[in-house]
């Protein structure tokens, strides 16, 4: 699946969310009834701006225009979701889709109704997804993490963050090192692939696909 196919999937993601359909109203009700501080005012907002924001094709064409983004060699990357607002893990979700790699989820148990339903449209609309995008409990052997949520979602990993000096990041792992890398601002940095299995980047670190294969935005 190339570039543009991700794009238009993800766009009529966008379209099915506004659409408010029968089965997308059902999807939300079943989330606000598992989650009770997940209002419907509250998942229409969040959702809605998603849409809007997010899934919106030109918005879509624009944002990925400033990135290399390669189809070859995917990575596994490992992304651990929190709960605490409908769908917070879904731009983490998205990058990694929209970049090529597989992404491994781990739903958090209070927010899982609505990723998993998006996720299954997505599939039902193209089979090649039901390779591309997984949903596991325990996340193994991945090429890369990405974890949100408490304290307790970032133990498993030392922190790669573009808010501490290179030194203090390079210090965090041993070995091999980190190499700070500059891509306008804030830094990323480009870490060895056999490192990536033990990090995880702060919610700062916005450019996955730099951050995974050193690509520089222009």
């Amino acid at each position: 699946m190339n570039l543009q196919m991700r794009i238009d999937l993800a766009a009529q993601l966008g379209e099915y969310i506004l659409s408010n359909s029968v089965e997308w109203q059902e999807t939300k009700h079943k989330a606000s009834l598992t989650n009770p501080w997940f209002t419907p005012e509250f998942i229409d907002l969040a959702t809605g701006n998603i849409a809007k924001n997010f899934l919106d094709k030109a918005k879509l064409e624009s944002w990925t225009s400033a990135y290399k983004i390669k189809n070859a060699d995917p990575k596994k990357i490992g992304i651990v979701m929190a709960g605490n607002i409908p769908l917070v893990g879904f731009h983490d979700f998205l990058s990694v889709l929209i970049s090529g790699h597989k992404a491994i989820i781990k739903a958090s148990s209070k927010d899982e109704v609505l990723i998993k339903h998006l996720v299954q449209k997505l599939t039902e609309w193209n089979n090649e997804l039901n390779e591309q995008v997984v949903f596991q409990e325990m996340l193994k052997a991945c090429d890369a993490y990405i974890a949100t949520g408490s304290n307790n979602s970032a133990k498993p990993f030392p922190v790669i963050c573009c808010q501490i000096s290179a030194p203090a990041a390079e210090a965090s792992i041993k070995p091999p090192m980190a190499k700070a890398i500059s891509i306008k601002k804030p830094p990323v940095y480009e870490m060895p692939l056999e490192s990536l299995s033990y990090i995880k980047f702060c919610d700062k670190c916005v450019n996955l696909q730099a951050c995974i294969e050193g690509d520089r935005q222009k």
